[in-house]
């Protein structure tokens, strides 16, 4: 689990940040007008700028797949 919550991360980005630059993400959704990403192996500190961050679950991650 450890290397889960270490690999990926998804973030929640906040519309004022909507049109800057970000990495390549594994899946893109949009909730209620916000983007929703998911990353793998990407830092945390070139995304935190963007939005929030948390871990997403592991049906996050086996969904978009």
């Amino acid at each position: 689990m450890e290397e889960f919550e270490s690999r990926y991360l998804e973030l929640t980005v906040v519309p004022e940040n909507s049109r800057r630059p970000r990495p390549q993400t594994m899946h893109e959704r949009q909730i209620l007008g916000r983007s929703i990403l998911l990353f793998s192996n990407t830092p945390r500190e070139q995304l935190a700028a963007l939005g929030d961050l948390r871990t997403p679950s592991i049906a996050d991650v086996s969904s978009p797949l």
